[in-house]
């Protein structure tokens, strides 16, 4: 079965590899430059990742013209990823992974958000594309834990909005993570 993990280079990123990779998967990695802030370090992770998992399908899309509010926060953000890979997919028929977690304060990190989505892709797939979000009823710590109990280099991970060297600790991403990471 061919998946394609959406990728950011953050915890989440790094944990679906993983967890797909080890159940047999055919992985495609997707990085999307969509003119974050961040975009930069996120993708020197996504790669360092990638290469550390071994993960041979990799990808990158750029999009531009996305209003930067410079807050980090971007309307419609995870669907457009989600769109973004169905319009790149490398395959006919698979998966779409999306790192989404449960107790996250983005409006597009649940299970409503994946069903709707599963209905869109089913308008344009006919249920030959599937949306999977493994971590959606998991929280943050669940996934750092997973990380660690697989040994999984954490220490290669972005997960900040402000594309700054050292994490802001104010942005959604951070407090996501805060006081978890090492």
């Amino acid at each position: 079965m061919n998946v394609l993990v959406l990728t950011s280079g953050g915890v989440d990123s790094l944990a679906m590899l993983n967890y797909y990779k080890h159940k047999g998967y055919n992985c495609h990695s997707m990085f999307i430059d969509y003119g974050q802030l961040a975009r930069k370090r996120e993708q020197s992770s996504f790669r360092k990742i990638c290469d550390i998992l071994e993960i041979k399908h990799q990808y990158e899309v750029t999009s531009s013209n996305i209003v930067n509010y410079n807050t980090g926060y971007h309307r419609g953000r995870n669907a457009f990823l989600i769109l973004v890979g169905l319009m790149n997919l490398p395959f006919e028929s698979g998966i779409i992974a999306i790192g989404i977690h449960d107790d996250s304060q983005y409006v597009d990190c649940n299970s409503l958000f994946s069903s709707k989505m599963q209905d869109l892709l089913d308008v344009y797939e006919s249920g030959i594309v599937l949306l999977e979000t493994p971590f959606v009823h998991w929280n943050k710590s669940e996934i750092l834990s997973y990380c660690r109990l697989n040994g999984l280099p954490l220490r290669l991970t972005y997960s900040c909005e402000s594309g700054d060297e050292h994490p802001c600790g104010n942005c959604l991403s951070c407090k996501d993570i805060e006081g978890e990471m090492f």
